[in-house]
């Protein structure tokens, strides 16, 4: 005999039947105020519940202000696995009497059936600190328990319903509770003989579906429990939560499409069915071509319900979407509940790609995991950072590790490029980066490299042509017009070059290299008092740049300002003593002044 027979034997077999005979008798906690019930308790007792919502609806009509009906109509609609109605019946019943104690049990039960276990701990004690021996209450509690891994302890609330007799006084969820707890003491024989009984007893009860399903999810027989499910759509109809347990179901079994069509279903029928929301969204986010629709669920579901699991997922989502930034504070309260790799992963790429560069690579060099658990995407990341730190053996170190994983990945001839281009290799630099811009033609990033290797080297055309590209590609880069304009006017095009720095002040109007640069041209074109105008500011943005005060000494000796002119010449000369510009601009300004 298994365990749970050795519990309960004699109780199942003082029970007897295990379906309701005999006259029905209406619990007193079920009495309308003397109304009769006769009619709905019997609806109940064949777990005809669409009838009893038809009758409950009507005294509803004639009484909206009576808790039992709420109640009632709030259990009838869990049972069909209609969750946001059954929590908006109960929310109404404690809105007319805030100590009710099966509606505080009733939204217990709502909260378990979407996952949501912790508000479901706050429901339950508080139904039972007002009422200890209401049987709903202690199975919601027993339920919480179990979830808890308290089996002990939810097998002495179950026990509570040992004497029920019929299903209108909940004798169907006593077998349900039984059967839980032997799937928790591994006991699926038994157990599934349990919840035969409790289906068998309310045969139109999604819950008891539900559990039976769970029975055959535990051994991975995710076939058998779409089978079950199956049958029950086809012979009540679908509920959010049927579709939901069938969709999860289906993604198990890899039928991906079946599983969206039941989430979507689930969603459509209740918004707020967070589980759905959640696994959507984690389905799609398989796809990277869905990932805004993905993270639109994803919010949504974190909204309502923030588990760890979808808080993940949604931090994975906004970091693909370029919002690494909103990301961290996600990834962030999960590693603080889970220390997983796959989440210390997620963070220290969120990190990377926020510009807090200095955590994200700490990660990588102080935790083991992350560098396992690392795509090679990720390393090259992080080798970003040792590349901007001009650390090139520690960047190459990750860089040798990503090849493992991954050697054709173009990000890894990027960063090498990068490492060329900081040395000066500027040949080298460039056919790097065409890795990647074979991969991908329109890598603005990829293709400013390009530019500025191409300046470097001296081939001002071929840059040119490049930098126009790039602001084709990135018409907000003011790296790009800035350097764009620069290697114009190296050109000689100096309407075009000018054009260029308009259209980065435009961006920024603090742009010290696009004041410098269009100061310069501004001199000279002989605009002397506009190209004072950009000098001025420019070297107060940054007073430290000899060539800066160079100009402007030029620019407002040209203008007849000998003695502002001396002034800034001195200070090009003090920056940069050798700077024969500087010193043949100070000696013409001495001799006009004598």
């Amino acid at each position: 005999m298994k365990l749970i027979y050795a519990r309960f034997g004699r109780t199942l077999r003082r029970a007897g039947l295990l379906t309701v005979a005999g006259l029905l008798l209406v619990s007193p906690a079920w009495s309308l105020k003397g109304r009769d019930l006769s009619s709905v308790m019997e609806s109940l007792a064949r777990d005809n519940l669409d009838q009893a919502h038809t009758q409950l609806e009507a005294l509803a009509q004639q009484h909206p202000e009576d808790v039992d009906v709420h109640v009632m109509l709030g259990e009838v609609h869990w049972r069909r696995g209609e969750l946001r109605d059954a929590r908006e019946h109960y929310e109404k019943a404690l809105g007319i009497d805030a100590k009710d104690a099966r509606a505080m049990a009733g939204l217990a039960l709502v909260a378990i059936s979407q996952d949501d276990f912790e508000s479901a701990d706050a429901w339950a004690r508080k139904a039972i600190d007002k009422d200890k021996k209401l049987w709903l209450a202690n199975y919601a509690m027993g339920r919480v328990l179990l979830e808890q891994g308290q089996i002990d302890a939810a097998y002495k609330h179950f026990e509570k319903g040992k004497n029920l007799k019929r299903r209108e006084e909940g004798r169907d969820l006593f077998e349900a509770g039984m059967g839980l707890v032997g799937l928790a003491e591994n006991d699926p024989e038994g157990a599934e003989t349990n919840l035969i009984r409790a289906r068998a007893l309310a045969q139109n009860t999604v819950e008891h579906v539900m559990n039976l399903a769970a029975m055959y999810e535990s051994t991975g027989q995710w076939g058998q429990a779409a089978n079950v499910l199956e049958d029950m759509s086809e012979k009540v109809g679908s509920s959010p939560m049927l579709s939901y347990r069938l969709g999860r179901a289906y993604e198990n079994l890899h039928r991906w499409n079946d599983a969206l069509r039941q989430y979507q279903s689930t969603i459509q029928a209740d918004s707020t069915f967070a589980p759905a929301l959640a696994a959507m969204g984690h389905i799609l986010l398989l796809d990277t071509s869905k990932t805004a629709h993905a993270a639109n669920l994803l919010q949504r579901a974190v909204e309502l319900h923030p588990t760890t699991t979808t808080r993940l997922d949604y931090g994975i989502a906004l970091i693909r979407l370029g919002r690494a930034e909103e990301a961290i504070p996600h990834l962030e309260a999960v590693l603080a509940e889970s220390e997983e790799p796959a989440v210390k992963v997620a963070l220290a790429r969120a990190y990377l790609k926020a510009n807090q560069d200095e955590k994200g690579a700490m990660m990588f060099e102080e935790d083991i995991d992350v560098r396992i658990e690392a795509t090679a995407s990720d390393l090259a990341l992080a080798a970003g950072y040792w590349i901007q730190q001009k650390d090139f053996a520690k960047a190459n170190e990750y860089l040798r590790k990503a090849e493992e994983k991954d050697a054709d990945l173009a990000d890894i001839a990027y960063r090498r490029g990068q490492i060329a281009l900081y040395e000066k290799d500027y040949e080298t630099a460039v056919n790097y980066f065409q890795v990647k811009l074979k991969e991908d033609p329109r890598n603005a990033a990829a293709l400013l490299n390009v530019a500025i290797a191409l300046q470097g080297a001296g081939d001002a055309q071929r840059a040119a042509a490049a930098y126009r590209q790039v602001t084709e590609l990135a018409p907000n880069s003011l790296q790009a017009w800035t350097q764009y304009g620069a290697v114009l006017t190296e050109l000689g095009s100096n309407s075009e070059a000018m054009a260029a720095y308009d259209r980065a002040l435009r961006l920024d109007p603090k742009s010290i290299a696009a004041l410098r640069g269009r100061g310069y041209l501004r001199l000279v074109e002989k605009q002397y008092p506009q190209a004072i105008v950009d000098l001025r500011q420019a070297t107060q943005l940054d007073p430290q740049d000899a060539w800066g005060w160079v100009w402007l000494g030029q620019s407002l000796a040209a203008n007849g300002d000998l003695q502002e002119a001396r002034g800034a010449s001195e200070k090009a000369i003090e920056l940069d003593p050798n700077n024969e510009t500087a010193q043949q601009l100070l000696a013409q300004i001495t001799q006009a002044g004598r």
